[in-house]
């Protein structure tokens, strides 16, 4: 699903109201193309929202979060789960403030949408580095940044050796 709400994001752009447009193919302004990309882009923020919260956090059947083997699982799910809130809150925001920016005393001097996208993104983004394996590694597992060194290092220890 939050495939084909990137793909929707992607095919219905939205312009920031200045000349230096960056797309492939322009479709006119219209509020059906801003409300499919608006709804695609909404949508798919509270997918990966939910993948941080639920799906990242969840634990293999028998295993006791206090134990302290499973301490750095304790910090990812952490990590995790204020990430996809901020996400969340994000999302939450822009919406709100949509409906207040129809209030004409209510008045905007930055672009709330661009910050707020990136600030869902960005937690999310640092989420999936986490499950990735990149940072916040259990003490007996290589991070991603060990593994790919252990690689290299043994390619090269059978370069050097092959005589």
């Amino acid at each position: 699903m939050h495939g084909l709400c990137a793909i929707g994001v992607s095919v219905f752009p939205v312009t920031s109201n200045n000349n230096s447009i960056c797309t492939i193919f322009y479709w006119d302004e219209s509020s059906l193309n801003a409300g499919i990309h608006n709804f695609c882009a909404g949508i798919m923020l509270l997918i990966f929202s939910y993948i941080s919260v639920s799906i990242f956090t969840r634990t293999g059947e028998g295993n006791n979060l206090k134990d302290i083997k499973y301490r750095w699982k304790v910090r990812r799910n952490y990590i995790y789960t204020t990430m996809g809130w901020i996400t969340f809150l994000s999302v939450a925001l822009i919406a709100m403030l949509t409906l207040l920016e129809n209030d004409p005393d209510f008045s905007f001097t930055t672009k709330y949408i661009f910050w707020l996208e990136v600030i869902a993104l960005l937690s999310f983004g640092i989420s999936w580095i986490v499950k990735g394996g990149f940072a916040f590694t259990d003490n007996r597992d290589l991070s991603t940044i060990g593994k790919i060194k252990h690689i290299f290092m043994y390619n090269n220890y059978l370069i050097n050796h092959e005589n």
